[in-house]
């Protein structure tokens, strides 16, 4: 059985907390307080933890102090790469890494030092409509397209914070849908010479 033990504690201002003690991978014993709103709030937050421990052990709890910037970071290390091409395909990195930089430079602004555990489906929501109405560098209104692109990418760094245990459920899949594309205003597009040339040839 693992080492844990907590309790809900009163100081002296009135204020409630909650204490969890346990015993991590190396032999340590470490302890965490958080913060309660009243005494049956820290116990709930007490169970929550024990439960956290009991499911995934000190790695489990540790993931609580993670925050956007640092899933950000590790993004940026890991994935956030001009794409490299063999034989003329890409066998790495992305097509758009520039682009992909602008949204994380925005997704830090909005959730920065927010802990990850801490973003809900609200947030998301919020988020997204919140860029929907803000206008562009040029003073035009964003586009839905662009909102999705954005809200795309946050959905990927989310899936990266849940497939390494840092969250346990991608906010993402909590609630409606927020990437509409099918909403979006579709652009004609016109063939040039060369294309038209070559869709004849191909329909003879």
């Amino acid at each position: 059985m693992k080492a844990r033990k907590g309790y809900v504690f009163q100081v002296k201002n009135g204020i409630w907390y909650a204490r969890f003690t346990y015993t991590d991978n190396g032999g340590k014993r470490r302890n965490v307080k958080r913060r309660a709103n009243i005494k049956s709030h820290g116990e709930e937050i007490l169970k929550e933890l024990i439960k956290e421990f009991d499911a995934g052990g000190a790695e489990q709890i540790d993931a609580a102090k993670i925050t956007f910037n640092d899933l950000c970071d590790f993004y940026e290390k890991h994935y956030l790469s001009e794409a490299k091409y063999v034989n003329n395909r890409k066998v790495s990195g992305l097509r758009s890494a520039v682009t992909v930089r602008g949204y994380i430079k925005v997704f830090r602004e909005y959730f920065g030092r927010q802990k990850l555990k801490g973003i809900s489906y609200e947030h998301l929501r919020t988020y997204r409509n919140d860029r929907l109405g803000t206008s562009t560098h040029q003073s035009k209104q964003r586009s839905l397209a662009t909102v999705n692109r954005e809200m795309a990418y946050l959905r990927r760094l989310l899936n990266i914070a849940e497939r390494n245990s840092w969250i346990t459920k991608n906010p993402f899949k909590k609630g409606d849908a927020l990437i509409h594309a099918s909403d979006e205003i579709k652009r004609e597009r016109f063939l040039n010479c060369e294309e038209e040339q070559r869709l004849l040839k191909i329909k003879a």
